[in-house]
């Protein structure tokens, strides 16, 4: 059973108006997002096993808000009535185990060290091998298959895959938090064309197939421009952006909208009392189709959190056809016509066109996910709209996003 009270209560904390309604909504949140990680494991969990992770959930949810609630005083004048001695002046105070306590002891009891066994901090499983791929799979289900060998080391190697992935769904809850603090990215100009692939399915394979082949008829961006020179990065050039859309005709080909992608190097508030914190940033656009990506490399400090970077996604859409409802991890090519190859990690909803994949930090994914940072050209984003037609929004680092990604890349170095 993962711990989640570290991190929710980091969430909570850093809530910019720390009110019952925002805290509530960051808990229904929270609830929406576990359940939706319980239901996607492979093998599936049982019901006991999920109902154990809601309650453990609710258990420290409460815990959380009697940290909030606000003292109560007793006057001391007024006489103590126990309503199962049915007795006033002549109770005896010495059989309430609450007496002169405040009136929210018992419920703090409840909730206290007696019932709460705080778990060991939730580890990514060394024998499970790389992270989950997206081939073969939906954008936003990867599938965590470990390797059975025997009923109990099966049971132990499910148990570490849960605790790994609930750790990051509610780790997303608390980058929800941050996120609202953070002042959101002002839209950036952008450039023309490309191609991309996602995950193949039966069924999904006309629709990568035409990506990897010859390239669609494209709709021509508008002209490049340049954009004003973030303090301490250099100047941010326009690069190639393209969105493929399925057109709903099987014998088709995909839609092919040219866009823009501009990449810089940035830093921010890692809170208090740290340094700021160098990330990576992408603002992809494509304007024909009113559709934005912000996206934003960093990497991971929190240590309860199984991985070693973190890319957060915001969509923004002016058709609500357009809202993206999953998404798949990024993939990397060598050139706009090339299949991508996803990096080891694993994607989460946090709200509404907000995700946030969490990358593998075991020390082989490590080391691939940054050989394919640094080596390949171009990024493919697999999507999946709320209409339920799919998506691949791809765009090339170009030498700006590679001097960032290299330069992002030696500061985490020096930072571990």
């Amino acid at each position: 059973m993962a711990d989640y009270y570290p991190l929710l209560s980091r969430a909570v904390a850093g809530l910019p108006d720390n009110t019952p309604e925002t805290r509530r909504a960051i808990y229904d949140r929270a609830r929406v997002v576990l359940l939706q990680q319980l239901r996607a494991v492979d093998p599936p969990l049982s019901e006991a096993d999920i109902e154990r992770e809601q309650i453990a959930l609710d258990d420290v949810i409460a815990r959380i808000e009697n940290e909030y609630a606000p003292p109560v005083y007793e006057d001391p004048l007024e006489p103590r009535f126990d309503q199962a001695a049915g007795t006033g002046a002549g109770y005896d105070d010495d059989q309430d185990p609450y007496a002169g306590a405040s009136p929210y002891a018992g419920e703090v009891a409840r909730y206290g060290p007696g019932d709460y066994q705080p778990a060991e901090p939730p580890d990514m499983p060394g024998d499970h091998g790389a992270a989950p791929r997206a081939e073969d799979e939906r954008p936003a289900r990867p599938r965590l298959s470990p390797t059975r060998s025997g009923r109990d080391g099966g049971e132990r190697r499910r148990t570490l895959i849960v605790a790994g992935v609930l750790a990051l769904a509610i780790g997303a809850i608390a980058g929800t938090a941050l996120w609202l603090q953070q002042e959101k990215p002002a839209p950036a100009p952008d450039q023309a064309q490309t191609e991309p692939d996602e995950p193949a399915r039966e069924g999904e394979t006309k629709f990568n197939d035409r990506i990897g082949g010859p390239p669609p008829e494209q709709t021509p961006p508008a002209q490049p421009q340049q954009q004003a020179t973030p303090p301490g990065s250099a100047v941010a050039v326009s690069q190639r952006a393209i969105l493929y859309e399925e057109t709903g005709d099987a014998n088709q080909a995909p839609r092919a909208t040219g866009g823009r992608a501009v990449w810089r190097l940035d830093t921010v508030n890692a809170g208090e009392g740290q340094p700021l914190e160098t990330v990576v940033r992408a603002e992809v656009s494509v304007p024909e189709a009113g559709f934005t990506l912000h996206l934003t490399f960093r990497r991971n400090t929190d240590a309860t959190l199984p991985a070693s970077h973190t890319v957060e996604m915001t969509f923004e859409e002016t058709d609500p056809d357009r809202a993206v409802r999953e998404v798949g991890v990024p993939q990397l090519k060598t050139d706009e016509g090339a299949r991508g190859t996803p990096l080891a990690g694993l994607p989460v909803p946090v709200t509404p066109n907000f995700f946030l994949v969490g990358l593998s930090n075991l020390a082989s994914d490590v080391e691939r996910n940054t050989e394919l940072l640094r080596s390949r050209s171009w990024m493919d984003i697999p999507l999946r709209y709320a209409s339920g037609r799919r998506a691949v929004l791809a765009f090339e680092k170009g030498l700006s996003g590679e001097q960032a990604l290299e330069a992002a890349l030696r500061a985490w170095a020096g930072q571990q």
